[in-house]
């Protein structure tokens, strides 16, 4: 029958394998518990006593429980995104994503530059960590599409991390290195430039050209594929003019394939 104006709770406690008996719930429950296996069994009773019992299904998984999340920027230019979680329950990863503010400050499609696995079940307090380095300055923002098992997914909040024009113009050891087949270069620029970026074997003579344009002061990345060459040592060049100040530049690094 319905519950009356005397109903003050229900009572329940876990019984695994219970059938379920017909009744509806109604009303409310005063406490909440965790069924890891099984139903979950109801009693509910009014002043007079009991009057009648049914069963639930297990109740539903907790959200995955997002402690911080945060970006911090090295002077060369890195992101270094790291979150933490209290708990997890069918997580089944982080996918991140970026987006970049234009002139106006608005923020342009987000878009997916990586992924994480989760920890699937836990309860114990986990880390996790994802270094990109942006190939343009400015405000960059990123969040977390963390996804469960069954394809569910939610958004962490936003964060944001502002990429300053690089004061010198570099070029970093490629990673990984040794390497087979690909490993990606990456340089930056003080200035707008006319810049190439060429690969040379041990014997001088060219291997390919990666970069041969002008670009814009900022981070910049190429991939370098050695799937038609012998293992051995090579050597990478950055080399071009700046736009306004016609200064010019030349570094030079080396790197191994193995195969």
């Amino acid at each position: 029958s319905d519950l009356d104006s005397n109903y003050y709770g229900f009572k329940w406690w876990l019984a695994a394998n219970s059938e379920p008996s017909g009744w509806n719930l109604e009303g409310f429950i005063d406490n909440t518990q965790d069924a890891a296996n099984g139903s979950i069994l109801l009693l509910a009773h009014n002043v007079d006593g009991v009057f009648g019992d049914f069963s639930v299904s297990p109740l539903s998984a907790l959200p995955v429980e997002l402690v911080s999340f945060k970006a911090d920027v090295s002077n060369d230019g890195k992101v270094l995104l790291t979150w933490e979680t209290a708990t997890e329950i069918n997580n089944y990863g982080f996918e991140i994503e970026r987006a970049i503010a234009t002139n106006n400050s608005s923020i342009i499609s987000w878009e997916t530059i990586g992924f994480i696995e989760g920890h699937g079940n836990s309860n114990v307090t986990n880390y996790y960590s994802y270094v990109e380095r942006p190939s343009t300055t400015g405000k960059h923002y990123y969040r977390l599409k963390q996804i469960d098992n069954d394809g569910t997914f939610e958004y962490s909040k936003l964060i944001e991390a502002i990429i300053t024009q690089p004061l010198k113009f570099s070029l970093a050891q490629n990673y990984p290195n040794p390497f087979n087949p690909t490993t990606t270069l990456s340089f930056s620029l003080a200035e707008e430039s006319h810049s190439t970026l060429t690969v040379f074997d041990a014997l001088g003579q060219m291997v390919e050209v990666l970069k041969d344009e002008v670009l814009p002061a900022g981070q910049h990345t190429s991939i370098f594929n050695a799937g038609n060459i012998a293992s051995g040592t090579y050597f990478f060049i950055l080399a071009g003019k700046s736009v306004e100040s016609q200064k010019e530049f030349r570094i030079v690094n080396k790197m191994t394939v193995i195969k």
